[in-house]
């Protein structure tokens, strides 16, 4: 199963598959911490010691169908909050009656999240996106054919 992973790699694994971030796996693993999270990044997209992780995943009950069961409740998170009734909205109520009330409402950052991570597993969500000039360099852009009042409007909202 892990053929080619080395022992600090395997315990670098076993951290991130426990819950830990990279970078504290790769720490915990003896790497160095000032490259720790640059290692751990390359390090897991090797070919080998990916399907070492996916293996250690399986083992420890992150099946692709359990993880998919997770990730599909999270599209339809709630969570329950407390409120507190305006006045003259808690009539017919029992004296002793608490005036706070508690409700479930959706959950939208975890939600959010949960369709940002379905995007990105779908490879339909592009993180960040560099553009540049002819040969890699610099895109070169006409500001000199703006009129002068433009140029100084500009130059002084960058200057705030």
């Amino acid at each position: 199963m892990s053929a080619g992973v080395t022992p600090q790699r395997r315990r670098l694994l076993k951290g991130i598959v426990a819950g830990k971030t990279g970078k504290q796996a790769a720490i915990d693993a003896g790497y160095s911490p000032r490259s720790a999270e640059v290692l751990a990044s390359r390090i897991v997209k090797e070919p080998k010691v990916k399907k070492t992780l996916l293996a250690l995943m399986e083992k420890a009950g992150l099946s692709d169908k359990r993880l998919l069961e997770v990730h599909s409740e999270m599209l339809d998170a709630s969570k329950t909050v407390s409120i507190i009734p305006k006045k003259g909205e808690t009539e017919g109520r029992d004296a002793t009656a608490s005036s706070v009330e508690f409700v479930d409402v959706p959950d939208w950052q975890a939600r959010g999240k949960a369709l940002e991570m379905g995007y990105k597993l779908k490879g339909a969500f592009v993180e960040k996106h560099e553009v540049s000039g002819p040969g890699g360099g610099p895109i070169d852009y006409a500001v000199k054919e703006l009129p002068e009042e433009a140029l100084r409007a500009i130059a002084g909202r960058s200057r705030r």
